[in-house]
């Protein structure tokens, strides 16, 4: 089948500082040209546009949709939805993997409400939806039938959850050259992990143990950069060393990261403190520290701790409070690690890679369709609608009730 798959930005540069949506485009054409489609990657490209894969508005997209004649479109962020015309021949699948409207109420709560009807609007032009977990999937349901999804006899959400493959195990022994943990990642509103960062350089007050060393990725979100800036919300970590010891890095090329996990570090750490968006959400960065094999701390109530517990491929915690004790129980038992690092690599290969992660993708594709829509109201009068009666109504209905 010849797919069109159209994104935010070009494909991924491993010399390049990646973005998630990078990483996420590259795993799903990986395993739809694995499974033998024909992929074609065009994206958006405002500034400049003179690439061939580059359009620049919905005009020079649609020329691309008319010229290339694709018997499928896969859109990989919903809010390409508004470049794309009603009506298309074509079945269209959209990847909503985040929970956008979440994240966007700790960025910009007075927008909630507008951004969910723009959203209910562009999946009126959508057949299938990608969701990360089956809770996401979950959150979908109301916005689907406000779009007018028929629910009663079709399913048009599939989980297809993030997706790595496995590099292979860590290369250095944290016994002879010391634990390294490392953590971090682009700066979010909604991500505060500062307690955690503290409890693991408090371990540097008992002098009978030696503590780990905490190495942190961050900075800006590539696309966000100078509205967050301007706000002062998005604060970059400047390369260095802290007060407290802990070893800060900017956001480094996908390769350069890549070779830190592989040659440097041992455990990845996925915490923060709890929030309605943390509960729903997927990093990347998980899916990276598993596919290097390093074990994962995480937390308890993220959508990953559950296959982190049954593969036995880290720790999971409630809160910071926990955190030294099972580093402390952790740095103890390096067999132990060792074991888990393993497991993190067969968590990966069975369950987390391409393949197998978009396995509901690729069965839809084998009979593809336009989703049922539900039926609309014709002929008949419109729904009431509660409020204020006019003043001549108001009136005459005290006139009425006088007279009784």
């Amino acid at each position: 089948m010849n797919i069109l798959l159209i994104t935010l930005e070009p494909p991924l540069e491993p010399d390049l500082v990646a973005t998630g949506n990078a990483v996420r485009t590259g795993q799903l054409g990986s395993a739809l040209s694995g499974a033998g489609h024909r992929v074609s990657q065009v994206w958006l490209d405002q500034r400049d546009g003179r690439h061939p894969q580059a359009f620049q508005n919905r005009d020079q997209l649609q020329s691309v949709i008319t010229q290339q004649q694709p018997e499928a479109i896969l859109v990989a962020y919903w809010e390409l939805l508004d470049l794309l015309p009603f009506e298309l021949t074509q079945p269209v699948i959209v990847d909503f993997v985040a929970p956008r409207p979440l994240e966007l109420l700790f960025e910009h709560p007075e927008r909630v409400g507008p951004e969910l009807l723009r959203l209910q609007g562009n999946l009126s032009k959508c057949d299938l939806v990608l969701a990360g977990t089956e809770a996401q999937r979950d959150l979908l349901r109301f916005t689907l039938l406000g779009a007018g999804f028929d629910l009663r006899g079709c399913e048009p959400i599939v989980v297809v959850p993030l997706a790595a493959e496995a590099v292979g195990g860590p290369e250095s022994d944290p016994v002879k050259d010391g634990w390294t943990l490392v953590g971090g990642g682009v700066s979010w509103p909604w991500r505060q992990s500062g307690e955690y960062w503290q409890a693991i350089q408090s371990m540097k007050d008992d002098p009978s143990l030696a503590a780990p060393r905490l190495v942190l990725f961050g900075g800006q979100y590539r696309w966000h950069e100078s509205v967050l800036e301007a706000e002062g919300r998005n604060k970059p970590l400047q390369p260095g060393t802290s007060d407290d010891g802990t070893a800060t890095e900017g956001l480094e090329p996908y390769s350069h990261f890549s070779h830190f996990l592989r040659t440097s570090a041992h455990i990845g750490l996925e915490v923060a403190n709890y929030n309605i968006e943390r509960k729903y959400s997927q990093s990347f960065r998980s899916l990276e520290f598993l596919r290097h094999g390093l074990p994962l701390i995480c937390n308890d109530y993220l959508p990953i701790a559950n296959l982190v517990k049954h593969y036995r491929a880290g720790w999971t915690i409630g809160g910071p409070e926990e955190l030294a004790g099972l580093l402390r129980e952790i740095t103890s038992k390096p067999d132990e690690w060792k074991a888990r690092s393993a497991n993190a690599l067969r968590l990966v290969k069975e369950v987390l890679n391409p393949d197998v992660a978009a396995r509901p993708l690729l069965d839809w594709l084998e009979l593809p369709s336009k989703a049922p829509q539900l039926p609309r109201m014709r002929g008949s009068n419109p729904p009431a609608a509660l409020g204020k009666p006019s003043l001549p109504e108001r009136i005459k209905r005290q006139a009425s009730l006088l007279r009784h």
